[in-house]
């Protein structure tokens, strides 16, 4: 009997240890689902959501030195090729882009229609290549989603839209005499004018210019048609109309990279040495 009694006890115990620990754990259960998941989950999220705007800062930041450190030289690019085309356009230099040049220029002048030439093709190509660089840069992707990228690249395409649209307001009545450069004779320009040693993206200098130009002129078969024997005249001449267009593209450029420039980082803007209020005597440059 006595017996009977312990093994029931012992049942007993088992029993209400077992309902206990089912309990416990029931309880444990309930309290994690309903009471802590929801704070842990909570907590995980505003974790999450903090390490997301921290990365997101940190991207953003390093997409911003990535656009000043693009903007300088691309500035730089867009000033010389503007100070060229205030020359050509507000300063009478468009003569020495006539074939006949050197048989009607001051003979005490040195500037050749040959050098101003091949030196105005370089100041475009340089610019194109800038834009070439920037755009390997920052990259595509990013390249649309960040406003400052945005900003610039809009101005950007306005130039390259001043050289290749077509039609244009001033097309009707240009009767062959207008010159598109597409968009993609300017990106093969560009590219020709970049070197790749050691791993890092530069511009070719003036002097490398003229020794691959030989090999690489067919790239700018479009530009050179559009500025060789470029003129005023007659009235509502489309390449002067085009060029006066790009000219304004062009300072829009430059503005926006002087506005990043200013804003991010010290820059010591002592202008170009091809300064539009030059007169003839900086023509040659």
């Amino acid at each position: 009997m006595a017996a009977e009694s312990a093994r029931d006890l012992v049942v007993t115990g088992l029993i209400t240890g077992g309902l206990s620990t089912i309990f416990t754990l029931a309880l444990a259960h309930f309290t994690f689902r309903f009471a802590r998941k929801p704070e842990i989950e909570a907590t995980f999220r505003r974790e999450l959501d903090a390490a997301l705007r921290l990365r997101a800062e940190d991207r953003a930041d390093q997409v911003q030195r990535q656009i000043a450190v693009c903007a300088g030289p691309l500035f730089v690019a867009a000033e010389e090729l503007s100070a060229r085309l205030d020359n050509i356009l507000n300063n009478q230099g468009f003569p020495a882009l006539a074939r006949d040049w050197e048989t009607r220029r001051d003979q005490n002048w040195s500037n050749t229609h040959e050098y101003f030439l091949t030196s105005t093709l370089y100041l475009f190509g340089q610019y194109f290549a800038r834009v070439q660089i920037m755009k390997d840069r920052l990259g595509v992707d990013e390249y649309l989603l960040q406003r400052d990228k945005d900003d610039l690249w809009s101005r950007v395409r306005g130039v390259t839209g001043a050289l290749a649209d077509y039609p244009t307001s001033y097309s009707p009545g240009c009767a062959g005499q207008d010159r598109q450069v597409m968009k993609w004779e300017q990106v093969a320009i560009g590219e020709a004018l970049i070197s790749h040693e050691g791993g890092v993206s530069t511009v070719l200098g003036y002097s490398a210019f003229m020794e691959r130009l030989g090999e690489i002129d067919l790239h700018f078969q479009s530009l050179r048609a559009l500025v060789i024997d470029l003129a005023p005249v007659p009235s509502g001449n489309c390449r002067w109309q085009r060029m006066l267009s790009l000219r304004e593209e062009l300072a829009k450029v430059t503005a926006e990279c002087r506005r990043l420039l200013q804003r991010d980082v010290r820059f010591d803007d002592r202008g170009s040495g091809d300064a539009p209020a030059q007169r003839r005597s900086k023509l040659s440059r």
